[in-house]
């Protein structure tokens, strides 16, 4: 193994931890703002709480496959986004669903609260044309079903929907018939709408998965099928680093100690994988169902952490940094506790 990888010693370091509590795939992962919980939804209409204890603390049960989910800023929330069966939202502490919605005819695939839950934005999907709205987070809990604002997108399928720094813009990725990978940013309007500023045709050559920002939102990286993650200038949308994986990237995330005085880990870590179909029984290896950890400088690759036998659909690192968790189709759940070597060493800085 290159000098430079994670070695077989310090992968025996590292304490994994497998959760086997959902029976479909689970499709995404969400830390909540202390880090103190975590929570996982999947196909199998549950949303998982975990302690950062590796303790299951409750579950909330959905109408229909849950693939995605939101947490309010002092977990009181959770809002899951029910595919066929629209959307809800849950009262964390007691795990009732407070407010159902109903979007006949359309998919909910993704769903964002912004900073302070002033609002909340779904993505949802309909025969030929997508929709991304934005709702008053307030009037949602109190029943009032009322978007303030609404783009569609024809011919486009819309893939995830976030917002920006101190929620001035709204990022949106897309894919055309061609599978090309857009990015849309849009700027908020005082009167609650939102208008097209700015936006990078074609930053993939196929479809994007996902996205994510660094925790001050300097960066945003965005994950597809065309085996490559890029980081990305969301004020520019300028293109500052392109990491390949050789294989289809479905999610990334930072490093949060990238501007920790004394740590600085300016890491991303990467993971996804071939379509399960796509990858037989003998040929498991060629599925490139590892996540991969990437220097965002030099975008050096500087380890691997395996255990998954499906695509990973989520990751995300704990506010503190120490800890790792990932979703997969195969149904399970990785919790990764980063070794010492990983903090100490300088090949990791």
């Amino acid at each position: 193994m290159e000098e430079s990888k994670i070695s077989k010693a310090d992968l025996q370091d590292m304490k994994a931890f497998v959760l086997y509590t959902h029976s479909r795939p689970v499709k995404k992962v969400k830390f909540n703002r202390d880090g103190d919980m975590f929570f996982t939804c999947s196909d199998d209409k549950t949303i998982c709480a975990w302690s950062s204890e590796i303790k299951m603390v409750g579950a909330y049960q959905g109408p229909g496959a849950i693939k995605s989910l939101a947490v309010s800023y002092n977990t009181e929330y959770i809002v899951g986004a029910f595919t066929t069966e629209g959307f809800g939202i849950f009262d964390a502490p007691t795990g009732e669903m407070i407010q159902k919605f109903d979007l006949p005819g359309e998919r909910v695939m993704n769903l964002d609260l912004n900073l302070g839950d002033t609002e909340l934005v779904i993505v949802s999907l309909a025969t030929g044309k997508s929709f991304v709205r934005t709702f008053d987070f307030k009037r949602l809990l109190k029943g009032e079903f009322e978007h303030k604002e609404e783009l569609v997108f024809r011919g486009e399928t819309v893939s995830q929907a976030t917002y920006g720094d101190l929620n001035e813009h709204l990022f949106i990725t897309a894919h055309d018939a061609q599978r090309k990978g857009h990015l849309y940013k849009y700027k908020a309007l005082e009167t609650g709408k939102y208008e097209l500023e700015d936006s990078a045709t074609s930053l993939h050559g196929d479809e994007i998965f996902s996205f994510s920002f660094s925790k001050d939102y300097s960066l945003l990286a965005t994950c597809a099928k065309d085996g490559t993650a890029k980081v990305v200038n969301p004020y520019t949308l300028e293109v500052l680093q392109t990491l390949k994986k050789g294989s289809p990237v479905r999610t990334a995330f930072f490093s949060p100690l990238m501007h920790v005085e004394g740590v600085e880990k300016f890491h991303l870590i990467i993971g996804g994988g071939q379509d399960a179909k796509d990858v037989t029984t003998t040929a498991a290896k060629k599925g490139s169902f590892e996540s991969r950890l990437f220097n965002l400088i030099t975008g050096q690759e500087l380890g691997q952490v395996k255990g998954h036998f499906g695509p990973v659909h989520s990751i995300e690192f704990s506010p503190d940094g120490r800890t790792m968790v990932s979703t997969s189709e195969d149904g399970t759940v990785r919790v990764q506790r980063f070794c010492l070597e990983y903090f100490e060493s300088e090949r990791f800085a």
